[in-house]
C-alpha cells in the first residue's frame, strides 16, 4: 500500500532517451477537442437556464481547463519534441496559423453577416462583421506563440531561461490589462497581446505561461527512464498542490481564478496560470494511469482526434456559425444540445478524417 501512495523516485538521464508520440497526450488532446466542441455548442445554442444549471457548469468546465490550457501545454511539449526545430520554419508556420485564424474568423463570423447587411442593408450586421473578424482567438494565440518560440529557438538559449519570459509576461499582463480598448483597430491590434476589450479571447500574454511551461515539463519527459513512476509522483504532488492553490488564492485571498465569468476565463493571470497548470499535470497524469484499462478502440479514437485537431477546430466552428442563422441561438434545452453536439462533432469528425486520408492539411 506504501508503495503505491509513495512510489520510489523518478529517475532521468541526462541522454534523451524518451522520443516518439507520447499516447497520454495523444489521448488528452483527443479529449480535449471533444470537450471543446461540446462547449462551443453549448455557448452557441443553450439557454441561460441550461447555461447555468449543474449540467451547464459540467460542460464549462470540462469546455476549460481541460481544453485550451491542455492544448496549450500540449503545444509547448510539441516544441521539443517535433523533428523539424528550424527557427525559420516555425517562424514561418507561426505567421501561417496567425492568418490562418483570422481566415477561419472570416468565414465563420463575418462572411455570414456580411451576406446579411448587402442583402437586407442591416446595419448592425456590417458592425458584428467586423467585430466576428477581429476577434482574437485560439489560432491567432498559436501563431504568436509559434513565432515567439521561433525567436527563443533562434537566440540558442539554454532551455531553462524560457521561464524568465515566463514571469516577465505574467508582469506585462499584470500592468497592461487595466488598459482597455473600444476602438476596433485598436482592440485588433492590442487584443492580440492582452486582455484589452472584449473581442481578445485568447490574450498572448494571459496564455504563453502554457506553451512555455509545457516546453520545460518536456525537457524532464524526454529524459525519464521511468515515466510510471515519474506520473505515480507527478500525479499526488500535483493534485495536492491544486487544491492548496485553490485553497489559498480563492479561499484564503479571495483572489478570481479565471471561472467566474466567460471574460474572467480568457483574460485570467498569474495565479489562475499557475492553478491551471497544476492541474493540467494532474490530469495529464492521471489520464497516463488510466489509459492501459481504455478499450483500443476508444484510445485510437482519441488518437485521430489528436492528429486532426486543426482541422476538427476549423469545421465545427463554421458548422456552429452558420447554423447559428437557422436554428435559433441560446434557445434550446439539453436534448437539443446533446443532438447538435454529436451533429457537429461526427461532421466535422467525418470530414476530417476525409482530408486526412487524401493528406490534405487545412493548415
Amino acid at each position: 500500500m506504501m508503495k503505491v501512495l509513495f512510489p520510489s523516485m523518478p529517475e532521468f538521464s541526462k541522454e534523451i532517451v524518451n522520443t516518439g508520440r507520447q499516447l497520454e497526450m495523444d489521448i488528452a488532446r483527443g479529449l480535449a477537442v471533444f470537450f471543446m466542441v461540446l462547449v462551443h455548442v453549448q455557448m452557441s445554442f443553450s439557454k441561460e437556464d441550461i447555461v447555468e444549471s449543474g449540467f451547464g457548469g459540467l460542460i464549462d468546465f470540462l469546455g476549460g481547463v481541460p481544453a485550451a490550457p491542455v492544448f496549450m501545454f500540449l503545444m509547448g511539449l510539441g516544441f521539443l519534441y517535433t523533428k523539424n526545430d528550424n527557427p525559420g520554419i516555425f517562424f514561418k508556420r507561426g505567421l501561417y496559423i496567425l492568418l490562418a485564424g483570422y481566415v477561419l474568423n472570416f468565414f465563420r463570423e463575418s462572411l455570414p453577416e456580411l451576406i446579411d447587411y448587402f442583402t437586407l442593408g442591416t446595419k448592425e450586421s456590417l458592425e458584428a462583421a467586423i467585430e466576428g473578424f477581429i476577434d482574437v482567438d485560439i489560432l491567432q494565440f498559436a501563431g504568436l506563440a509559434m513565432i515567439f518560440f521561433a525567436l527563443y529557438t533562434w537566440m540558442s538559449l539554454k532551455w531553462y531561461m524560457v521561464l524568465y519570459f515566463a514571469l516577465i509576461f505574467a508582469s506585462m499582463n499584470y500592468s497592461l490589462q487595466s488598459i482597455q480598448t473600444e476602438d476596433y483597430l485598436w482592440s485588433a491590434i492590442t487584443g492580440l497581446f492582452w486582455g484589452s476589450s472584449e473581442y481578445s479571447e485568447f490574450p498572448f500574454l494571459s496564455w504563453i505561461f502554457y506553451p512555455i511551461t509545457g516546453y520545460v515539463f518536456a525537457q524532464l519527459l524526454i529524459r525519464c527512464t521511468d515515466k510510471k513512476t515519474f506520473y505515480k509522483w507527478l500525479f499526488l504532488v500535483s493534485l495536492l498542490a491544486t487544491v492548496a492553490g485553490v485553497l489559498f488564492f480563492a479561499g484564503v485571498l479571495g483572489m478570481g481564478l479565471g471561472m467566474e465569468t466567460e471574460l474572467a476565463y480568457y483574460h485570467h493571470d498569474f495565479a489562475a496560470n499557475l492553478v491551471f497548470l497544476l492541474f493540467v499535470l494532474t490530469w495529464i497524469s492521471m489520464l497516463f494511469l488510466l489509459m492501459r484499462i481504455l478499450p483500443e478502440f476508444v484510445v485510437n479514437q482519441f488518437k485521430r482526434w489528436s492528429k486532426n485537431v486543426t482541422e476538427i477546430y476549423f469545421i465545427h466552428w463554421v458548422l456552429i456559425g452558420w447554423l447559428q442563422w437557422y436554428v435559433y441561438p441560446e434557445t434550446y434545452d439539453i436534448v437539443v444540445f446533446v443532438i447538435l453536439s454529436v451533429i457537429i462533432f461526427l461532421v466535422a469528425d467525418g470530414f476530417s478524417h476525409l482530408l486526412a486520408k487524401r493528406q490534405i492539411k487545412l493548415i
